[in-house]
């Protein structure tokens, strides 16, 4: 049995994209975003959300790119 700290999960980043960032939110996270409008501008994009993924998704899968498995990206980095 060891008795030196292990690490079995990869360590947790928070990132927050906000209209305006409260202190707590400033403390918690790692990123924080400040688009700097209020609730109704930023209610506006909320319709182009679904559409521009779609756009994206319909252009990479024109390239010949798989969105589902992307080449070079894998959930874990084995060192050699």
């Amino acid at each position: 049995m060891s008795c030196c700290y292990g690490q079995t999960y990869h360590t947790l980043k928070f990132r927050a994209i906000c209209g305006r960032a409260s202190e707590a939110v400033r403390r918690s996270s790692d990123l924080v975003l400040e688009l700097g409008a209020t609730a109704p501008e930023i209610s506006l994009l909320a319709p182009f959300m679904v559409p521009a993924r779609l756009l994206g998704f319909h252009q990479g899968t024109k390239k010949g790119l798989d969105p589902d498995y992307p080449r070079h990206l894998s959930r874990v980095v084995i060192l050699d």
